[in-house]
């Protein structure tokens, strides 16, 4: 919904108040993984083969067979480390940013443009990085601003990401597409079709929806409408959801995240 219109937006004659899940697609990419891993039972040695499989394939897609340096020496910093509770000790740290600004904390690691005010340009970043991370629409590891950070801070999460998504079929098919000729749009629709590249966001979103239609939303006992990860009140009066939301995810999954609230 535009930002325009929500000062006209009324509830039983009142204004409204929103409930918004601060970085939400994080806690969703971040419940989708524990789940996966919990299922999959991921070894350190696991991990390690991952490393291997993603640099042999971005080296193979290269034009020139060299994969970046950050991922080379991201992946060898990982392989030298020994401790079979790495990928839990990543996903605590990565769930413990789920209460903070998450966001934030991903656009300072990659020195993100900022605004005049010094404010980041948080609209532009989730279109350019984020959307392009999770939708697909980046297949480049050029330019990939979410490749580079959970390689920088959570390389052993990002192995389970890339396994998850299926990634190394993914880039094989879409490198070998441009190199026959086929324009970026053309190759991005093959591969989603191929490769059913929408079934993570999907999977987030199915996520996304139980928690708020079945765990969140029957404890409110006021009118309420939900934009996605935004529950919708009447402002000016006593109201709980701030509190059952972050209750419910702590409840759920254990981990806090940060509910911000607005008066539209």
């Amino acid at each position: 919904m535009t930002e325009r219109l929500r000062p006209f937006i009324r509830m039983n004659g009142c204004k409204v108040m929103s409930y918004d899940l601060g970085t939400s697609q994080c806690v969703f990419i971040w419940i989708a993984l524990r789940e996966y891993i919990q299922k999959h039972g991921i070894t350190l040695a696991d991990i390690k083969r991952q490393a291997d499989e993603i640099v042999d394939t971005i080296t193979k897609c290269d034009k020139n067979g060299i994969a970046p340096d950050y991922i080379t020496k991201g992946f060898a910093a990982l392989k030298r480390r020994r401790s079979e509770r790495i990928l839990d000790n990543e996903m605590k740290k990565f769930g413990k940013l789920l209460g903070k600004d998450f966001y934030e904390d991903i656009m300072k690691t990659l020195k993100w443009k900022r605004l005049p005010d010094g404010s980041f340009d948080r609209k532009k970043f989730k279109q350019d990085v984020l959307f392009a991370f999770l939708y697909g629409k980046n297949l480049s590891w050029k330019n990939n601003g979410m490749m580079q950070y959970f390689i920088a801070k959570f390389p052993a999460v990002y192995c389970v990401l890339w396994k998850m998504r299926g990634l190394t079929d993914v880039c094989l098919k879409y490198y070998d597409l441009i190199g026959k000729g086929f324009r970026y749009r053309k190759a991005i629709d093959i591969v989603a079709e191929e490769h059913h590249t929408a079934e993570f966001p999907k999977e987030m979103q199915r996520q996304e929806a139980n928690m708020f239609y079945n765990v969140i939303i029957p404890q409110i006992k006021q009118p309420l409408v939900t934009i996605h990860d935004s529950i919708i009140v009447e402002a000016g009066k006593p109201s709980d959801v701030k509190k059952i939301m972050e209750q419910s995810f702590m409840e759920k999954h254990q981990i806090r995240v940060r509910v911000k609230c607005e008066r539209w």
